[in-house]
C-alpha cells in the first residue's frame, strides 16, 4: 500500500494572517511600522518611575562622587 504525503505550502503565519489584513491598516499605522521611532527618543518619554523598574535600561549617571560609596567620611 502507497500512502501519499500531501505538502502544504502555506505557512503558518501566512495562515493566521493573511495579506488581505494589510490593507486594513491606516496609512499612519503602516507608516509607524514601516519606519519606527529612535528607541532612545521612546525610552526619554516614559516616566522616570517606568524606566527605573525596566531592568534592561542602564541606569543614569550619578549626581556626584558622594553617591558612590555608603561610608560617611
Amino acid at each position: 500500500m502507497v500512502r501519499e504525503i500531501v505538502m502544504d505550502n502555506t505557512s503558518q503565519s501566512e495562515k493566521t494572517n493573511p495579506e488581505a489584513d494589510a490593507t486594513q491598516l491606516s496609512p499612519e499605522v503602516l507608516d509607524k511600522i514601516k519606519h519606527p521611532p529612535n528607541m532612545e527618543d521612546v525610552l526619554r518619554q516614559q516616566p522616570p518611575e517606568e524606566r527605573n523598574k525596566n531592568q534592561a535600561i542602564v541606569p543614569e549617571t550619578l549626581d556626584g562622587p558622594s553617591q558612590w560609596n555608603d561610608s560617611d567620611d
